[in-house]
This record gives structure tokens, C-alpha cells and sequence, in this order.
């Protein structure tokens, strides 16, 4: 039903037909934002951080088990909303970048 795509050759011309943002022939593609310990500290943070948020929460809101339920709801939502606060940054700022070439 669909043509299966072809990868993309460095010799490409950037034609219209191309789909890729990161063209070789542009000089675009520098390669990703993070690499070695910086991706691995930061998918960690990514993914541990609202986990931490609601422990914490539920460690704050001691007084009864639905106050403490709230409050690990309310650090997982402080958590999600940082982390995707933190991911679009981080797309904002490899925009930024290959822009500024």
C-alpha cells in the first residue's frame, strides 16, 4: 500500500521531494543535543524526577492516608509538568542551535 521509504544518501541535493529536516547536502544533522553521560543523566532525571516528586509529596502530606494520596498526586503532576518543561527546552534549544549555523 505505502512505498517504503529509502535512506537517504549523503550525495542528496536537498530536492523539494525530501523529507528530511536534517539534510546532509544543507549541512544540517550535527548530531543529537546530548551523548554519553549528559543523555544518561538527563533521561534519568527525566524519568526519576516525578517518581522523587511523589514520594516526596507523599511524604509531606503525613496526616492521613487521602492527604498523603494528594500529595503524591499533586508531586506527580509538579513532577510530569517539569519534565516536560525540561524535554521542550531542550528541543527549543537544539532549534536554537542549528538555526544560529
Amino acid at each position: 500500500m505505502f512505498a517504503a521509504r529509502q535512506p537517504k544518501e549523503t550525495s542528496c541535493a536537498g530536492c523539494a521531494a525530501c523529507r528530511s529536516r536534517d539534510c546532509p547536502a544543507e549541512g544540517g544533522g550535527d548530531g543529537p543535543v546530548l551523548e554519553g553521560r549528559g543523555l544518561v543523566a538527563a533521561s534519568t532525571g527525566l524519568f526519576l524526577g516525578p517518581i522523587v516528586l511523589a514520594v516526596v509529596g507523599a511524604a509531606w502530606f503525613d496526616q492521613s492516608d487521602v492527604a498523603r494520596l494528594l500529595g503524591a498526586l499533586a508531586g506527580l503532576g509538579v513532577g510530569v509538568a517539569a519534565s516536560v518543561a525540561a524535554a521542550a527546552y531542550l528541543r527549543w534549544s537544539r532549534r536554537g542551535s542549528t538555526s544560529a549555523q
